[in-house]
């Protein structure tokens, strides 16, 4: 079962899931954050939970037509104990036939984090400035902010005990600047569209798990508190 709810649903479907599920059922979240898994552990069971990553830029323009606006579209998952299952395996069978792009996890936390750094920043930007990403990486302060954001946050991944590459900040600067030009976060069209914003769990997450694990954090603080009152939308 795909599970790929906005984060701030997350809690309601989880109970909603609960009569569809049988022994051996597997829940894979394409969620974004870092969140999502420990709570469906809470209310479906960890038994249920596999980890996953959706990488692409979509948006709903009107109802019933999804718009993909970017040019990623894959799925990477995997069981939480990084095993290899025969629900995965199940899965995978059902994404070969189906033609879409994606990768079991060797280590499912690392690449949960690896998005989650990149998204939290990319999101978060892109929302603050009220600019697709080609702008920002571009202007020499800007990008600062963006390098300082991926920094933050992939020291705050490194404090949980997950290790991301060395050259995670380099390498994901790379990836930013093959993005489309005029490519925006799914947070800064849904603050355009007056829509509730998932930035308690992306920049938010990374301030309260920096504050938790002594790591500085200014960049998303700063992004966390200009667009808080934003966050409900309306």
């Amino acid at each position: 079962m795909i599970f790929a709810v906005k984060l701030y649903d997350t809690e309601a479907a989880a109970e909603a899931t609960r009569p569809l599920l049988g022994p051996h059922t597997g829940v894979v979240t394409f969620q974004n954050g870092v969140d999502s898994s420990d709570l469906l552990a809470r209310v479906l069971g960890p038994e249920h939970v596999i980890g996953g990553v959706a990488h692409i830029a979509a948006v709903i323009a009107e109802p019933g037509v999804i718009l993909h606006t970017g040019t990623m579209a894959s799925f990477v998952f995997g069981e939480l104990d990084d095993t290899r299952s025969e629900r995965v395996g199940a899965l995978v069978n059902a994404l070969q036939s189906a033609a879409v792009e994606h990768r079991i996890s060797g280590d499912i936390q690392r690449d949960i984090w690896d998005k989650m750094a990149f998204l939290a920043t990319f999101a978060g930007l892109t929302a603050l400035m009220r600019l697709p990403i080609g702008p920002i990486r571009e202007d020499a302060e800007t990008r600062a902010m963006l390098r300082e954001g991926l920094s933050e946050a992939s020291a705050v991944a490194r404090a949980t005990g997950v290790r991301l590459p060395d050259d995670f900040v380099e390498r994901t600067l790379e990836r930013c600047d093959r993005l489309p030009y005029e490519m925006k976060s799914s947070m800064l069209q849904d603050l355009e569209r007056g829509r509730r914003l998932e930035l308690p769990w992306l920049s938010g997450a990374i301030v309260r798990l920096g504050r938790e694990l002594g790591v500085a954090t200014p960049n998303h603080a700063f992004i966390t508190t200009a667009l808080k009152l934003h966050a409900a939308g309306g």
